[in-house]
């Protein structure tokens, strides 16, 4: 995948983040849990996230595919491509196994949503398993102003695309300028990127 493709999903990670963060938690979170206290559903379990950097592993483990290809020269050793600051997930049960076959059924043209949760990019922010908490994901922070209008987004250290080159600030600001702002690409703003019928500044 070629750095400006990259590029145009952290366009889309941009937007999810901004939108999650300007009011849909509350609602959200009273659902979520009135769910959990219905009787209608069992005990919800999913994976958590590792927050204490004292935690995170020194050692990583990779897909045989990617070692095989490390072997050959193809690929840097994997602790030269995992992030200083990295995303660290403790399993609910135990870490899986690498391989087998992943059999998934559509329902038809209108089941989109299906195909991006297997294919869906890495996001700004999550959801925690119970759906009711932003957690983070690519972002290691993201904190809004009292009035709402300004968010600062923290990038985890040592953050790469795909291709290798760092991930920095200077990825927001060409998805701004030389995406989003380039009436070719983008001829209507999308509502959620914007307030009050006016274009992000």
């Amino acid at each position: 995948m070629s750095k400006h493709c990259d590029r145009w999903i952290c366009a889309r990670a941009v937007g999810f983040a901004l939108l999650v963060s300007a009011g849909a938690t509350a609602s959200l979170a009273q659902s979520g849990s009135s769910l959990s206290q219905s009787g209608l559903v069992g005990k919800l379990e999913g994976a958590e996230l590792i927050g204490d950097p004292a935690a995170i592993p020194k050692e990583f483990k990779e897909a045989p595919q990617l070692a095989e290809l490390v072997k050959q020269g193809k690929l840097p050793p994997v602790k030269n491509r995992v992030p200083q600051e990295p995303l660290v997930i403790k399993p609910v049960k135990e870490i899986g196994k690498y391989g087998g076959t992943w059999r998934r059924g559509f329902i038809g043209p209108g089941d989109v949503e299906n195909g991006n949760r297997i294919n869906a990019s890495d996001k700004l922010l999550f959801w925690d398993y119970t759906g009711t908490k932003i957690v983070p994901s690519v972002a290691k922070s993201v904190d809004m102003s009292d009035d709402g209008k300004v968010y600062t987004i923290k990038l985890r250290k040592g953050m790469k695309w795909s291709d290798g080159a760092p991930f920095t600030a200077d990825d927001f600001v060409f998805w701004f300028e030389d995406l989003y702002s380039n009436k070719d690409i983008v001829p209507t703003p999308i509502e959620p990127h914007g307030a009050a019928g006016k274009p992000p500044a």
